[in-house]
């Protein structure tokens, strides 16, 4: 048998690095589907917390806990910070907005980014007893890594602004 055939039959029998050669193809798409499973995880957790805890400071507005302490913007953006998990930056970076709704037909969505960048008019107007409140924050958010978009709304600075929002009615206060 010439030496050239003798080559490649051995060739063809070894199986001793196939494992590693299958995990060599296999481990990058691992890891970057992974870490994308975890960084929506992480984003879907900053959403929650963000929810709940500006449900509970709205409380305050609704119960007129904040009109009879004189709660102010950084003092109620204070609160939520309070209630949020993995809240880098939050008091810096959160915004805040507090309104009267006149007509609950014509409640709208604050777009929180435009042209790239995250520009949002603050505003805190808790109203009195009977008003129906609208409280919306706005949270960006640096992604992790830079292998794939979630979201195609990103600020120049390439984050995500998480928004939370609840409408409610005052009570009698």
């Amino acid at each position: 048998m010439r030496p050239s055939a003798l080559l490649l039959r051995r060739l063809v029998g070894e199986t001793r690095g196939a494992t590693a050669i299958e995990f060599a193809l296999v481990a990058l798409p691992l890891f970057i589907i992974l870490f994308a499973i975890f960084e929506i995880a992480i984003l879907f957790f900053i959403y929650a917390s963000l929810d709940g805890s500006l449900v509970r400071a709205a409380r305050l507005i609704r119960t007129g806990e904040a009109a009879a302490a004189g709660l102010n913007i950084s003092q109620f953006k204070e609160k939520i910070c309070q209630g949020l998990q993995l809240s880098f930056g939050c008091p810096q970076n959160l915004r805040v907005k507090v309104d009267i709704v006149s007509d609950l037909m014509a409640v709208a969505g604050t777009q929180p980014v435009t042209n790239g960048s995250f520009s949002i008019q603050e505003s805190f107007d808790i109203g009195k007893g009977g008003d129906y409140i609208i409280v919306q924050a706005f949270l960006p958010w640096s992604r992790l890594a830079d292998l794939y978009s979630l979201s195609s709304v990103r600020t120049a600075q390439d984050e995500y602004v998480i928004v939370s929002s609840t409408i409610f009615r005052n009570e009698a206060f």
